[in-house]
């Protein structure tokens, strides 16, 4: 489980680094077409294209955090439950230490009687 969820913490964490690089690259391409005189269509197709691949990527994004909360909440599950077996395991350690304690005979009856004797 642990290692499920630090593979997508790494994943996540490439995924928001492509989103970051892309947005850069976005603004790169408006900058271009802000100091250029004459935007062309080649600059407003790559836009387009750019702007396809943040959306893609913000997804990815999305899904990837889902699964991650999904797993650290599964994680946090297993973890009560190993708890309360843990607990339930010690309490019956105690009362099993407890009893062997404990003298295994019973103690003598302190009333002692004796069976009248029958005269034949």
């Amino acid at each position: 489980m642990e290692t499920q969820i630090d593979r997508m913490k790494k994943e996540l964490h490439t995924i928001r680094h492509q989103s970051a690089e892309l947005h850069e690259k976005i603004l790169d391409e408006l900058r271009s077409c802000a100091i250029s005189s004459n935007p062309g269509s080649a600059a407003l197709t790559k836009l387009l294209h750019l702007q396809i691949d943040v959306a893609t990527v913000e997804v990815k994004l999305d899904h990837t955090t889902r699964r991650l909360a999904k797993a650290q909440h599964r994680r946090s599950e297993i973890r009560e439950r190993l708890l309360m077996h843990l607990a339930g395991t010690h309490a019956m350690l105690e009362c099993e230490k407890k009893l062997s304690s404990r003298e295994t005979t019973p103690p003598d009856s302190p009333i002692t009687s004796e069976w009248p004797k029958i005269r034949i």
